[in-house]
């Protein structure tokens, strides 16, 4: 018997076994399995081209798979054409060309409870396939040459692109860049911080996702919060604004309300917006920690918050305040009108600006429920959270992937600038 056959026909027997016994699953990447659905002949075609990617191609081997599955009928020339997404490149070697999907023109947001996540996310190998696909929807793409080639280095989770050699990572580029904790931790996490309408505490998630070091998950934490504050970054206010400010702090004896010491200072501006019924309704919401209220400060508020980059004038026409000067000032520099909701009971601020006052309300309870106070640092950063949970109100089940899809279109940061003292922070 040829020593190519021989060999080329054992290997195809253990092939074929592990094929009709395993039960395939997606892998990271779509690299070594296609789809369940595919005719096991194919399947196990595929399975066993992929042993071919690093040596030669030889009669030997194609006669052993036209042995083991006559149907395929293959021949030297055209080795792979029945068998979808897989070529023979010019060194004759097989190597994996992924089919190009249709380009979405937006993420797809699937709705998802936590029993759809247990079981869409159950192992390391279900989120990277996720975050492979979400990076590369239309197949990898090498980021140096633009080629879709590659090869999986498995000992260390990295792509290979096949034209350049060069090395790309799933994770560059996301929030999860060079990050040693399991995915499957990391998402969640995500889960978590996205579905609870009140926030979750660190210190309890440490405990249930297992892990030793309280600053991991604290790191981990502050990283999420990031990609929530770089999304909301995009929006911009418009129309009616609801603004106010409040402090943030510990109690302390001593003045309240404007002026007192020791606390963080806030502005909250509401869009607001009305339905068919004639009723006033919250739209997004921002809230930023700011040095003083003084009118040029606002001015700048709201400058930052209602005008695109690409725009000159504010999309905002109208504020309502509580007739603080200041507001006057910046509405005037501004050029849109300014509506005063005087009061003389404080009981009816709740009625004069319900939507500022409303979530300056839930903000607070979320700093001291969940996380039992927030220092003044990293204040900001638990501000974005609650205004990405507050911007997403109405999309309940979509608020994981959408999450998802934020953490992994920004950029990480790292312990260090999270640690490092306030002046240095960025």
């Amino acid at each position: 018997m040829n020593p190519d056959f021989a060999a080329a026909f054992h290997c195809g027997l253990k092939i074929l076994a592990a094929t009709l016994v395993s039960r395939f699953r997606p892998s990271p990447y779509p690299l070594k399995w296609l789809r369940p659905e595919i005719p096991p002949t194919v399947r196990f075609a595929a399975v066993f081209s992929a042993s071919l990617r690093s040596r030669p191609q030889k009669p030997g081997l194609i006669l052993g798979i036209s042995v083991i599955c006559p149907r395929l009928k293959f021949s030297p020339s055209s080795t792979l054409e029945r068998i979808p997404h897989w070529i023979i490149d010019s060194d004759q070697q097989a190597c994996y060309k992924p089919k190009m999907p249709v380009k979405l023109t937006k993420p797809d947001y699937k709705k998802m409870n936590l029993l759809q996540f247990q079981k869409e996310f159950r192992t390391e190998e279900d989120c990277q396939h996720w975050l492979f696909s979400t990076r590369w929807p239309q197949g990898f793409q090498c980021p140096r040459c633009n080629q879709g080639e590659y090869t999986l280095l498995e000992n260390r989770n990295l792509l290979m692109c096949r034209a350049c050699r060069y090395q790309a990572s799933i994770t560059s580029g996301t929030v999860f860049h060079k990050t040693k904790t399991p995915l499957l931790k990391w998402f969640w996490l995500i889960y978590r911080m996205a579905t609870s309408k009140t926030g979750v505490s660190i210190a309890e998630m440490q405990r249930e996702l297992e892990i030793r070091d309280y600053k991991t998950i604290w790191t981990m934490a502050h990283k999420i919060r990031k990609g929530m504050s770089d999304r909301d970054g995009h929006y911009k206010l418009a129309g009616l604004v609801e603004v106010d400010e409040s402090f943030f702090g510990p109690k302390k004896p001593g003045k309240r309300g404007r002026g007192a010491e020791g606390k963080s200072l806030v502005i909250v501006a509401v869009s607001t917006w009305t339905d068919k019924k004639g009723h006033e309704r919250p739209g997004f919401a921002h809230a930023l920690v700011v040095q003083d209220a003084s009118a040029e400060t606002i001015e700048g508020v709201l400058r930052r918050l209602s005008i695109p980059e690409d725009e000159i004038q504010p999309l905002i026409n109208r504020i309502r305040t509580d007739g603080w000067k200041s507001y006057q000032k910046a509405a005037r520099k501004l050029g849109v009108d300014h509506h005063r909701a005087v009061f003389t009971d404080p009981k009816d601020s709740m009625k004069l600006l319900p939507w500022t006052h409303r979530f300056i309300a839930n903000a607070k309870a979320v700093m001291h429920n969940p996380h039992h106070g927030v220092s003044q640092k990293h204040l900001q950063s638990y501000l974005a959270e609650v205004c990405y949970r507050f911007n997403r109100r109405f999309w309940g089940q979509e608020a994981f992937h959408r999450l998802l899809n934020a953490c992994a279109s920004t950029d990480t940061i790292t312990r260090e600038k999270l640690m490092a003292p306030a002046e240095q922070s960025p």
